[in-house]
């Protein structure tokens, strides 16, 4: 067990691993420093701080740039409406530099992401996880910022939230 320091919560760790491109070796424990994914939490967010519950300690949170691309989405059929909003919610939970919004003068409802490409990551994902929201489309690019930095791939093949393990804490599936 470990403790989420952010929401004060105890979580369990089914399974500790290291990832090798799309291999994955088990591990018992990982310790400060090292890279490894866990499974099996229930209710950590990207950010949130792990430590043993005898060493609790808070880190800064992350701060997330503003997204830089807009689409308005909207799905085929008006009666989708409402599973679109809760795929999209759940989408925004778990990454923090997507947005939703509704434009107040069309009434559409805009994602806003870091990318097209993580735009298109996200639809993608929107599509496997929600297979009848496979009706759903694009109505057109709003607004694209002008990014004044490199940008990153993103591998959609896994999802790991970033999550810190304090100093002198190590994570174990013990």
């Amino acid at each position: 067990m470990v403790l989420n320091v952010s929401t004060g919560k105890r979580e369990r760790i089914a399974k500790i691993v290291q990832m090798h491109a799309n291999k994955q070796l088990p591990l018992e424990e990982i310790s400060a420093g090292d890279i490894g994914a866990a499974v099996g939490f229930k209710l950590i967010r990207t950010g949130d701080t792990l430590c043993v519950e005898n060493k609790p300690l808070v880190l800064e949170n992350i701060k997330f740039p503003e997204p830089v691309v807009n689409i308005a989405i909207e799905p085929k059929v008006t009666a989708d409406l409402d599973k679109l909003d809760q795929s999209l919610a759940k989408l925004v939970e778990e990454d923090p530099t997507l947005f939703v919004h509704t434009d107040e003068n069309s009434g559409q409802t805009i994602l806003a992401g870091m990318g097209e490409l993580h735009l298109d990551i996200i639809l993608d994902r929107l599509k496997t996880r929600k297979p009848l929201l496979k009706q759903f489309s694009i109505v057109k690019s709003i607004k694209n910022r002008p990014v004044a930095r490199e940008s990153l791939p993103i591998s959609s093949s896994l999802w790991v939230q970033p999550t810190t393990v304090c100093r002198d804490c190590s994570l174990s599936t013990k």
